[in-house]
């Protein structure tokens, strides 16, 4: 049985806070490290797809991505939902939406990464890579990762933009809210210079500083 001081400790601003801060520390970090693998399977200078996936270096690297990507986009929503509890004051609708949306976020780019993991597993059983029907699953595979991925990318954009707002409004961590509002403009430039992908790197570290901030800082989030 839970004590009623251990449920309150539970709900404490400063726990909320250390489950958000490390959230967000290991979600910038897990997104980090899937774009790093993911440059390294797709990057400049990287072999052609189905190369890539005919070599077990390459379906590694799919992998590698995929599993770090989603831990990421996990921590992302937790981090999320540990801010809105402690924000709720500064703009409660805000928050509840910024979850929301980051939930949407959440699935979207776990699709996609789950078929890109797919895909690897596919090779890796023995289909060879030079079929037209491999070839076929790869152009719908790849379609399918641009809309989810675009529309995964934009929520995140949005989500930072509502968090930062909300950080505005409570007069808390000025470079962190400032460089969060900063994310939505950035996100339409490599949207129009179509590398979308691109995105991922600032606001992955936007969410290290954010989950450091967090950690450090000793009075809590007004709640």
């Amino acid at each position: 049985m839970i004590s009623a001081a251990q449920a309150e400790l539970a709900g404490s601003p400063r726990v909320v806070a250390v489950v958000g801060g490390i959230s967000a520390l290991g979600s910038g970090s897990g997104l980090l490290v899937s774009v790093a693998y993911l440059i390294a399977a797709q990057g400049p200078g990287s072999p052609d797809i189905l190369a890539t996936l005919a070599s077990p270096t390459g379906r590694g690297e799919f992998v590698a991505s995929a599993a770090a990507g989603i831990v990421g986009t996990v921590l992302f929503v937790i981090a999320i939902a540990a801010a809105a509890n402690l924000l709720w004051r500064a703009n409660g609708f805000a928050m509840i939406l910024a979850t929301a949306l980051a939930v949407i976020a959440a699935s979207a780019m776990i699709s996609l990464l789950a078929l890109q993991y797919a895909l690897a597993m596919t090779a890796q059983e023995g289909f060879t890579t030079t079929d037209t029907s491999f070839r076929e699953l790869v152009v719908e595979s790849h379609s399918f990762a641009d809309a989810a991925g675009w529309t995964a990318i934009a929520l995140f954009a949005v989500a930072a933009l509502l968090l930062s707002w909300t950080l505005q409004r409570a007069r808390r961590w000025k470079w962190i809210w400032i460089s969060g509002l900063a994310l939505a403009p950035t996100w339409a430039v490599v949207h129009l210079l179509d590398a979308g992908y691109l995105f991922i790197v600032p606001f992955a570290l936007w969410e290290v500083a954010l989950g450091g901030a967090s950690l450090l800082t000793r009075r809590p989030l007004p709640s």
